[in-house]
């Protein structure tokens, strides 16, 4: 059947695109046991339904055999550990002061740069102006001037009774 070299090539594609680990280990069985099912699928009809449950074996069996790979990795690691404790020990130190200081990093960066002000208008709550700032009053009658032109541009804010 011509469908066939053109179905293995486009499977072998499918392969390809996964990790190399699984690649070369279990790239050879799956393409056999496709070859297998190609040669089993009798039509165009057959070829088709084989392509529909092609993508979803490959979904299911490349995640299993990455599973089980992290799983023998884990059981690795905690035999290690288990092995060398005080390096078990300084790791484990190591990583908590590295995430304590970037979490305190973090939180200073974000409290001072990154998050706004909780006030309305935050821009508004202080103003200052180089030539404007409260000059001494030699009287009363002074500062309640300087207070009004400022109460009136909106830039000082002073509470009468």
């Amino acid at each position: 059947m011509p469908n066939d070299s053109r179905s293995v090539r486009l499977y072998r594609r499918l392969i390809e695109r996964y990790p190399a680990a699984f690649h070369e280990t279990d790239a050879g069985s799956l393409e056999q046991a496709f070859r297998d099912e190609l040669d089993k699928a009798s039509g165009t009809w057959g070829v088709a339904r084989l392509w529909f449950f092609v993508p979803a074996d490959l979904f299911i069996s490349i995640p299993v055999h990455v599973m089980r790979e992290v799983l023998q990795d884990g059981q690795y690691t905690l035999r290690l550990w288990a092995r060398h404790p005080l390096h078990t020990l300084f790791t484990i130190a190591a990583l908590a002061i590295g995430i304590g200081a970037t979490t305190g990093g973090f939180s200073v960066v974000n409290t001072m740069l990154l998050s706004s002000l909780p006030f309305h208008d935050p821009e508004r709550l202080v103003s200052f102006h180089p030539n404007e700032f409260i000059p001494p009053h030699d009287s009363s009658k002074q500062f309640h001037n300087w207070r009004d032109r400022f109460q009136h541009r909106g830039l000082y804010r002073f509470g009468r009774r």
